[in-house]
């Protein structure tokens, strides 16, 4: 819409098609079309990632009970990796070299990290659960 130079009212009516969802319709367009190519399978079922994913990450198919596939695009692979960084289940680029690569940086970045907290804690590593719905709780 931001090349809009004018616009021209005519006289012929638009009827929406049944159903008609514009912002969903919008968030899979926004998941199409960019320069890095995006394809990934997530060891998790359909419908326990499919909460969490955005429709702007790409679409989601089932592969089997147990795993589903993202495929979409991305202009920012720095970005995309970080989303991905933040979901509850492991994953593995099986397509696109730009995002492998940042996936694989972020993924080293965060290692050390940890290994710099663990260095830190004097040898007290914390022994973390994740319940099913994400959320991490710590044990000493």
């Amino acid at each position: 819409m931001d090349r809009v130079l004018r616009a021209e009212v005519l006289d012929a009516g638009f009827a929406a098609p049944a159903l008609f969802d514009p912002v969903a319709v919008l968030e899979e367009h926004l998941a199409v079309g960019w320069e890095y190519a995006v394809d990934l399978v997530l060891d998790a079922p359909l419908e326990a990632v499919a909460v969490r994913v955005p429709p702007a990450l790409g679409r989601l198919e089932a592969l089997d009970g147990d795993r589903c596939r993202l495929v979409g695009s991305t202009g920012n692979p720095w970005w995309y990796a970080e989303q991905l960084a933040a979901l509850p289940v492991p994953f593995r680029v099986i397509g696109g070299p730009e995002l492998r690569h940042t996936v694989k940086v972020i993924g080293e970045r965060l290692l050390a990290a940890a290994e710099d907290q663990e260095s830190r804690s004097g040898g007290r590593e914390a022994a973390d659960s994740v319940d099913g719905n994400g959320t991490r709780t710590e044990q000493r």
